[in-house]
């Protein structure tokens, strides 16, 4: 059965019972960042982050009264990263065989979390269940790529890989473990069912 994790406004998380009872009540992803429940607040209020006027918000983890918006929140500990498009540097052959006008481009997907090239859900190959890599169009699209294409496949794997590194350096001057008003650390939190050992 499954069950909403506490900070499911956020999370929007709804594991099996088993692995909150493993994990002090949460989540995986809300027990390794934010270590307890979070409390939330019903505006509408103004986020002291992007000056939005909110109609919910969210204390930040390290329990110091500052409180931010749902968005703001998510953006801080969890901030997504936009893949480089693999059209930009010329396109594989689409699985569908037309045009990306006719259908959206599933392609753009690979490597950003949204699809796995191992599985497909197109509908039409044996990929769609979970089977091999090798049944699926689009990572048979990637591989004919990759192979009659190396140079533009290169050209997208080392823009991507330099976007990726641009986002983990922006990642750490951010530092969402404080809170940006006050610099409370969320591992010093009292509501912190744990803490780290110290090193």
């Amino acid at each position: 059965m499954e069950v909403a994790c506490p900070n499911h406004e956020l999370c929007e998380c709804s594991p099996p019972q088993e692995v909150l009872d493993c994990n002090h009540g949460m989540c995986m992803n809300c027990v390794r960042t934010f270590r307890h429940p979070l409390r939330f607040a019903d505006g509408p209020a103004e986020c002291a982050i992007c000056l939005e006027v909110a109609a919910r918000l969210v204390e930040h983890p390290a329990s110091c009264g500052h409180y931010f918006c749902v968005g703001c929140t998510l953006e801080m500990h969890w901030p997504q990263r936009d893949p480089v498009p693999v059209t930009a540097f010329g396109c594989p052959p689409c699985p569908h065989a037309t045009s990306c006008v006719e259908r959206p481009c599933e392609l753009e997907h690979w490597d950003c979390g949204v699809c796995d090239p191992g599985v497909c859900d197109c509908g039409d190959c044996a990929g769609c269940s979970g089977g091999p890599a090798a049944a699926c169009p689009l990572s048979r699209g990637h591989a004919a790529w990759v192979a009659d294409h190396p140079e533009q496949y290169n050209a997208w794997n080392d823009a991507d890989n330099a976007a990726m590194y641009r986002w983990e350096q922006e990642r750490e001057v951010t530092n969402s473990d404080k809170c940006p008003l006050c610099r409370g650390r969320t591992a010093d939190s009292p509501d912190a069912l744990w803490r780290a050992s110290a090193t």
